[in-house]
């Protein structure tokens, strides 16, 4: 590292290194003097491919080596490796130990020192799994009022390494801009979900309307953030406004509104192609559906609707998307109207793509948990996400076949409790007071990296 890039580092940290302390960072002289006395002793057991600090506090190497982060300083067994500073991320990949600086420059060690390597040694998709969704970009209730540097240094040391929120129009878009820019040298990302819905009140409105509405926002969206973000969701939930009666499925085409379908075809392709028009590079992650509502997404994407007649636009998209929340039970054995159903490997195999449940979450509300009568508690809560006690269908459940139906990403819903939407949140609306979930994912999320199992 050169002086040059050293002064730069210097200058940019300053501005995060209260936030950080806020937020628990190793920059606490008797924590960071414990950790390293702890260190000194030698691991017996390497740690986990893909393991990361944050969220764990330490990593073992195949030598029994115990690597710690103090001050952003790198240490080996309680000594400094080399020369390092301002590091954000020290990451445990195939045997070797990386590190990324604030300013994102990433180094590999040799045994000896550090080298300069091009960038994460991670794939791609083990970038985006751990991820959760915000309203940062809303910028309402608790998220308008916690800066994002605090927002960023939460979800940061919980281990989440991708954020969905809110894209819709030149203010949200402007918003995300600046929260992307101080994502930097985090090992974040974020991308839009551009959740523009029908108005079903306006009968006017044609599909040619719609497509002309999601042109604007898909190149709005894509103005803005092009070459920040490499994802863009087009659509959340419109299979909902669509379904005839909730008693349904949603997965034969009759139970959608034929009337309504052609206008939520309209916003969808209108989005898609805004976005290219502007974003060639860019991937698109289908209209977010939840429960069993494949019909809706097979009709856009074969060009049918829901009385059967055909001909019409094919959409296409590169990942599928899709919302379970637990009182939908378990995602591998869905019980419904017709009988048991395992989503993923009824959805996997229509179109072959990826598959990210953009918002995966807990019911805060009586009933909302599978085996709870009345309103869960926050441990059991917890417990459904985990899998402990009687519950399944949370993380465990999904990871344990999400190589076998490409799941690539799970989204949490959601960082703080929001009136808006209820109490969902792994921090109180204060935002501050973190829940006894935020500990126990933290704790979860680093002790499983998505290399294992992915």
């Amino acid at each position: 590292m050169n002086d040059r890039r050293k002064f730069l580092t210097t200058t940019i940290a300053m501005a995060g290194s209260a936030v950080l302390a806020a937020c628990g960072a190793d920059d606490n002289p008797a924590s960071s003097a414990k950790l390293n006395a702890m260190s000194a002793t030698r691991a017996s057991t390497p740690s986990p491919n893909g393991s990361v600090i944050p969220p764990l506090n330490s990593i073992a190497d195949a030598q029994g080596g115990v690597w710690t982060v103090a001050n952003g300083v790198v240490q080996l067994n309680g000594q400094n490796a080399g020369y390092t500073n301002l590091v954000t991320l020290l990451v445990y990949y195939n045997s070797t130990v990386y590190q990324q600086n604030q300013v994102g420059d990433w180094w590999s060690w040799n045994g000896t020192g550090w080298v300069a390597t091009a960038n994460d040694p991670r794939p791609a998709e083990d970038l985006v799994f751990y991820g959760i969704n915000t309203h940062s970009t809303v910028g309402d209730n608790t998220y308008g009022t916690v800066p994002f540097s605090t927002q960023i240094a939460q979800m940061r040391q919980m281990g989440v390494t991708m954020v969905r929120t809110n894209g819709n129009g030149s203010s949200e878009v402007g918003q995300l801009k600046t929260f992307i820019q101080q994502l930097q040298g985090t090992g974040m990302q974020a991308y839009p979900c551009i959740d523009q819905y029908l108005d079903t009140s306006n009968t006017s409105m044609t599909e040619q309307d719609y497509y002309n509405q999601g042109y604007s926002l898909g190149q709005t969206a894509a103005s803005g953030l092009k070459g920040l973000v490499g994802y863009y969701e087009v659509g959340n939930e419109i299979d909902s406004q669509l379904l005839l009666s909730g008693a349904y499925n949603g997965d034969v085409p009759s139970q959608y509104s034929n009337q309504l379908f052609p206008l939520a075809r309209g916003l969808v392709r209108g989005m898609i192609d805004g976005i290219k028009s502007i974003d060639t590079a860019a991937k698109i992650i289908a209209p977010a559906c939840s429960w069993l509502h494949f019909a809706f997404s097979d009709m856009l994407w074969n060009g049918t609707q829901p009385d059967g007649s055909s001909g019409y636009p094919q959409v296409r998209w590169d990942i599928e998307a899709w919302h379970w929340y637990s009182d939908m039970g378990n995602i591998l054995a869905a019980s419904n109207y017709e009988g048991v159903t395992n989503v993923l490997a009824t959805l996997q195999p229509r179109r072959n793509l990826p598959i990210w449940l953009t918002e995966f979450g807990v019911r805060p509300f009586s009933n909302g948990v599978p085996g709870v009568s009345g309103v869960p508690t926050e441990k059991q809560m917890g417990n459904w996400l985990l899998d402990q006690g009687s519950t399944q269908g949370g993380y465990p459940t999904v990871e344990s076949v999400a190589a076998q139906y490409g799941v690539q990403a799970i989204m949490l819903f959601e960082l703080y409790d929001d009136p808006n939407d209820g109490n969902y949140g792994v921090i109180a609306a204060d935002g501050t007071t973190l829940k006894g979930r935020y500990a126990r994912l933290q704790s979860y999320m680093g002790a499983n990296p998505p290399a294992t199992f992915l």
